[in-house]
């Protein structure tokens, strides 16, 4: 089953077993190629992953699908939308999780735990002598 033109968004998503489509995604920053023609369907109920090496294009995808940032080229299709107004919208019936890093390798101990204290807004460095 694809998409079907119903009255309703929410008879659309019940209607299609496609909840995301991409075709032929990519995307440039500068002159390098991050992700090069991309086209794939992600079925409702179904759970990915993506496994790859470190700049293979992993977090570019989800960032592409979540809308934090956007294609150079292609289409992202959600839920049988493709209008931007309409693929903004669905966004919020879509989960992703976009890990960062737990530790840094290129960063001493101290920078670290600074780093993971300001990103949870913890006043103060005290805390990490404490640590």
């Amino acid at each position: 089953m694809g998409c079907h033109t119903e009255s309703s968004e929410r008879e659309v998503w019940q209607m299609s077993d496609i909840v995301l489509r991409t075709k032929n995604i990519y995307k440039k920053y500068g002159k390098k190629n991050v992700l090069d023609n991309i086209s794939m369907e992600i079925k409702q109920g179904a759970v990915y992953g993506f496994i790859g090496l470190n700049g293979a294009g992993k977090s570019t995808f989800i960032r592409l699908v979540s809308g934090l940032t956007h294609p150079t080229e292609g289409e992202i299709e959600l839920f049988c939308k493709t209008d931007t107004k309409d693929v903004h919208r669905l966004r919020q019936n879509i989960g992703m999780l976009v890990e960062s890093p737990g530790l840094h390798p290129n960063l001493t101990a101290y920078q670290n735990l600074n780093l993971i204290r300001m990103k949870r807004v913890i006043p103060g460095k005290e805390c990490i002598y404490e640590t």
